[in-house]
């Protein structure tokens, strides 16, 4: 199976998805001193890119061994993308490269970030002895968009019966490819690297289209961290509700709804409790029927940064945190708001 996979690669590299040698340039990788960078990547991907990329990070110290629990590399030292695209085959080779070595990505509030650029986007990681989780940050203001990968053909060029089957065969090896690595999950988060809703909208993207991510719900149910929104807010009981809703379905990459009939909901039962040492008040939002579910929802009484939360359902016998005993999840703040709130309004 290896050896058929190196002749697959190969071939892909000699029949090209974008082909490097029809005079694009390319891409400038560098070493930065931007806020968030390590190092920046801007123009268009293509081959020989995913082994400059490697020399430069690891004269920049990102490819170091794991030393400790943390994350070997901080969020601050993040690839910063700024591409159209390219070849498939070269954004592959620096997404498995940016993640088997623990490098954030980040998208800044000028850049764009579409097709083989933005799967360069998803690989980035938080790696350390006690860390293994997403880490690609999206700022406010920056565009991210995804569509499958394509072959681009030379239409001037007559193709073959036996061209067109090994096209077809190498397209279910390179979407069988693509799925085993955005596959990944970590022993400490349940949910795969990248979405199986993102991966199915992806795929059915054409050339000429982008899945752009653009509202609350993208960005949250796709595990993206965003930069450059409000510090800080103060959540209404309305929206502790919200959160509870979102956080339900965006956990096992569903679709939120927004809720408009507060009644069956409100008023929530208070109750205080410790988490981390220190005493909390939550609000119960209760969301089963004739089943138990419900979430805890900290209910902070001045503006924060982000709010904890635990989800109990007995009906098909899943919790998110415990909350009465300690532990749940730090959510940010937005994710009490409307699925479908435009990013933007986030500043």
């Amino acid at each position: 199976m290896r050896g058929e996979m190196r002749f697959v690669r190969a071939f892909i590299a000699s029949f090209a998805l974008i082909l490097s040698a029809n005079g694009v340039l390319a891409a400038t990788i560098f070493s930065s001193k931007t806020p968030g960078c390590a190092i920046e990547l801007s123009g268009e991907i293509v081959q020989g890119d995913a082994e400059r990329l490697a020399a430069i990070a690891d004269q920049a110290g990102l490819t170091g061994a794991i030393d400790s629990g943390e994350a070997k590399n901080s969020a601050e030292k993040a690839l910063c993308l700024n591409s159209p695209g390219g070849s498939y085959v070269e954004g592959r080779n620096m997404a498995h490269f940016v993640h088997k070595n623990g490098i954030a990505t980040r998208t800044l509030a000028t850049s764009e970030c579409y097709s083989s650029c933005a799967f360069v986007f998803m690989a980035g990681h938080s790696l350390g002895g006690e860390v293994d989780g997403p880490r690609r940050i999206l700022t406010i203001g920056g565009k991210l968009g995804f569509h499958a990968p394509y072959f681009a053909l030379d239409p001037d060029k007559p193709v073959t019966g036996a061209d067109t089957n090994a096209v077809s065969v190498l397209s279910m090896q390179l979407i069988s490819d693509f799925i085993k690595f955005s596959s990944y999950a970590s022993p400490f988060d349940h949910r795969p690297m990248f979405s199986m809703s993102l991966l199915g909208d992806t795929l059915g993207m054409m050339p000429d289209q982008l899945e752009l991510v653009d509202t609350v719900e993208e960005a949250a149910r796709w595990a993206i961290e965003l930069d450059g929104t409000r510090e800080k807010a103060l959540l209404n009981d309305r929206q502790l509700v919200q959160a509870c809703v979102n956080f339900q379905a965006w956990e096992f990459d569903l679709p939120s709804t927004e809720v408009t009939e507060f009644k069956w909901y409100l008023p929530l039962k208070r109750m205080m409790l410790t988490l981390w040492g220190e005493e909390r008040e939550f609000g119960l939002v209760d969301t089963g029927g004739m089943e138990v579910r419900h979430c805890l929802v900290e209910a902070n009484n001045t503006k924060e940064s982000g709010f904890i939360i635990c989800s109990r359902d007995e009906f098909n016998g899943v919790m998110l945190g415990d909350c009465e005993h300690g532990f749940g999840s730090w959510e940010p703040w937005y994710y009490a708001l409307p699925p479908a709130t435009p990013l933007t309004q986030l500043r």
